[in-house]
């Protein structure tokens, strides 16, 4: 898609992915996807929703028109996103689950896991989890970045937002950068504040 630039911004609070914004931009160009364009946008789709397990009305819409133009049907899609990681990467997730540490705040759970425990994100998300957050420390740029997620219920029932609702008050406390979308997102700020960053963002 060599007509988008970056100089360009677009915001979209509702927006569950990136790949959303490119969709909408094809359509107001009128920009014709073949076949592959049409499959690699709907991995998007279905990858950034963590299979539609964060999405909108227009997600949907947007999945309907892209599987329409492209040659696979869903199924052969999520076999395309499917894969058997190594014996290393399954063992990194299996441990950060049990090292997890998890809290109750009233009716609802958060899981605090150890750096570079995010592969086990979205599975706690779908196993039961509110919240779930990890914060790494990257020794060579001298930052902290905090990986966080919400539930399905915490967005669409009780209507928070990760960037409007949380990274943007945290970053009242603790200056820093921040990005994704309403349910799935990360937080930079300098300096090795890992528990600091991690206690703000859990109260």
């Amino acid at each position: 898609f060599s007509f988008i630039r970056n100089s360009r911004k677009l915001l979209d609070a509702r927006a569950v992915s990136s790949t959303e914004f490119i969709f909408k931009l094809c359509q107001k160009h009128k920009i014709k996807l073949n076949s592959v364009q049409a499959s690699l946008l709907a991995l998007g789709l279905i990858s950034d929703s963590a299979q539609f397990l964060n999405a909108q009305k227009f997600t949907f819409l947007a999945m309907h028109e892209l599987l329409k133009k492209s040659k696979l049907s869903y199924e052969e899609l999520l076999a395309l996103l499917s894969h058997h990681s190594d014996f290393a990467s399954r063992l990194a997730s299996l441990k950060a689950v049990r090292k997890a540490r998890i809290f109750r705040v009233s009716d609802f759970i958060l899981v605090a896991l150890p750096s570079h425990g995010s592969s086990a994100l979205n599975e706690l998300l779908f196993l039961g989890a509110d919240l779930v957050a990890e914060c790494v420390f990257e020794k060579r740029k001298n930052q902290t970045i905090l990986h966080a997620g919400l539930s399905p219920y915490l967005v669409s029932k009780l209507k928070l937002n990760l960037i409007q609702d949380i990274f943007a008050n945290m970053n009242l406390q603790l200056p820093g950068s921040f990005g994704g979308h309403n349910a799935i997102g990360s937080f930079a700020c300098t300096g090795n504040v890992s528990e600091k960053l991690l206690n703000l963002f859990l109260t």
